[in-house]
């Protein structure tokens, strides 16, 4: 560059004419910019290199200095306490139990916020205290699974099999406290003296929450794909995008938020006639009262979510005792199983028996339903046209143990709430046919943009904690937004009685 510079400035000397002369130096002037922009960027560069350098060597230091360090293999368990002790001999107290990275494994947080003073502190910590991390080793029991007939020639009784699931589930004083859960809370237990004990520890312990938020669930955040302690936001809008609905929930799914939304919406403005949700709305419960409201629900159909949305798993199944001589379909449904005339059990095709587990919570939360299961169906001739696994379960709702031996009119005229179902679910599957698929995707074009850009403004992360306080930072975000709607809309009015005015 210098060298050229240089031709160029012997070439101006010999070269005579006023125009010429001034090109010339314009082009010099131009040159000496590009050799000081070089200059520069050499110079950024060589420093660049000289921090990359310092800061390898630095990290290098670390490492060294890191591998001197205690480890948590140098600190051991307290004899009689849920902590850790440091060869100091200072206790870390129980800080929590986390999840890892990849939400596949939970690990133990012990800490201790203050070691100033120690005299093993450089070779411990740089911090002004310690925490150490222990993954959390879930004790492995052997798999309860379900006798068949062949293995247990005596047959097992209910009482016995529901004693089995009132053991296996979760204490409800601490499966409603905020996570991250504690270890008694997840830990399965074996017999009814390990869940006195743990009753009685959580008990003394108190309720165990989040340090960050207790009033958050820990929720699968979308875009980073991992647990955090999060709040769910319900927005409503309208076909113009302006936000007539909002609030907050702990509740990681939205189905449950389909009530309120619809109060709200009729309270501001009124009923609508239409609905369109997304997949977590077409359940049984929000679509008999989107009938008693007179509302057209629109909702993606999906039978995996534990038959809540299909009308043959709503469908009581049948309490005949009689063999049916209908041949077996190409896929075995829930239809297909019949109850036995004796036992609480159902009958397979094949003649098997899928005994009682428990009754459990559907999806929407009002209501329960009934699961039968068998452990093993190697060797079925039927397998291939009933599961894919090694066992088969089946829900089934509306059977109970007294009314097993019915007859399938009387276990029918028994919950008449079946009636009021099968007619919104025979409706919601017209609309949907209709213009089910033109209606959401109209949606993607009017809800989705108005989430995507409460993202784009700031409203991805709440910066505040509680529910109240975030709920008025969705409230503050979605009021913005309406007025930039409100904005934009005149906006287009005076342009539109512009273009009429040029027009006359």
């Amino acid at each position: 560059m210098e060298r050229l510079l240089a031709d160029r400035l012997q070439k101006i000397a010999e070269q005579d004419g006023s125009e010429q002369d001034r090109k010339a130096r314009a082009e010099v002037a131009g040159l000496r910019s590009r050799l000081e922009r070089a200059r520069r960027a050499d110079e950024e560069l060589r420093a660049r290199n000289e921090r990359r350098e310092s800061r390898g060597r630095e990290k290098l230091a670390s490492r060294r200095r890191s591998s001197s360090l205690f480890g948590k293999e140098h600190f051991r368990r307290h004899p009689d306490r849920n902590a850790l002790i440091c060869p100091a001999g200072q206790e870390l107290g129980r800080l929590g139990m986390y999840p890892t990275e990849n939400g596949r494994r939970r690990y133990q947080l012990y800490g201790r916020l203050y070691c100033t003073g120690c005299p093993l502190k450089e070779r411990c910590t740089g911090a002004r205290g310690r925490r150490v991390k222990v993954l959390h080793e879930t004790p492995t029991t052997p798999t309860a699974t379900v006798p068949t007939p062949a293995e247990s020639p005596s047959p097992v009784t209910n009482e016995e099999l529901k004693a089995v699931v009132n053991e296996s589930k979760p204490n409800p004083d601490t499966e409603s406290v905020a996570p991250p859960p504690s270890e008694d809370a997840t830990a399965p237990l074996e017999n009814g003296s390990d869940a006195q004990k743990v009753d009685e520890k959580s008990k003394k312990r108190g309720p165990v929450a989040s340090l960050t938020d207790p009033e958050a669930l820990m929720m699968l955040a979308t875009s980073e794909k991992r647990w955090e302690p999060s709040f769910n936001a319900d927005i409503t809008v309208t076909g113009d995008g302006v936000i007539v609905s909002q609030f907050l929930t702990k509740n990681s799914t939205d189905y449950h938020s389909f009530a309120p939304a619809l109060e709200f919406v009729g309270s501001t403005l009124s009923t609508p006639t239409s609905w369109v949700g997304d997949g977590h709305y077409g359940t049984a419960a929000n679509l008999v009262l989107a009938a008693r409201k007179n509302v057209n629900l629109y909702a993606p159909r999906s039978d995996s979510r534990a038959g809540a949305d299909t009308n043959e798993s709503l469908t009581p199944a049948p309490m005949s005792s009689k063999r049916s001589g209908t041949a077996v379909p190409e896929k075995i449904g829930r239809r297909v199983f019949r109850a036995h005339p004796d036992r609480d059990t159902l009958v397979c095709p094949a003649e098997q028996e899928l005994r009682y587990l428990g009754e459990y919570l559907n999806d929407s939360g009002r209501g329960t339903y009934r699961l039968y299961g068998r452990s093993d169906c190697t060797g079925c001739a039927l397998k291939e046209q009933c599961t894919r696994c090694r066992g088969r379960r089946v829900k089934v709702r509306g059977a109970t143990p007294e009314n097993t031996a019915l007859s399938p009119n009387e276990g029918e005229s028994s919950t008449p709430a079946l009636s009021e179902l099968d007619a919104a679910l025979d409706q919601f599957e017209k609309r949907m046919k209709k213009e089910g698929q033109r209606l959401l995707k109209l949606r993607g074009q009017t809800a989705e943009p108005v989430n995507a850009q409460l993202k784009q403004h700031g409203l991805g992360r709440l910066h505040v904690r509680g529910l109240s306080r975030c709920g008025t930072v969705l409230t503050l975000g979605c009021t913005a937004h309406n007025v930039g709607k409100w904005r934009a809309m005149e906006a287009a009015k005076r342009l539109r009685g512009l273009a009429a005015v040029e027009a006359a």
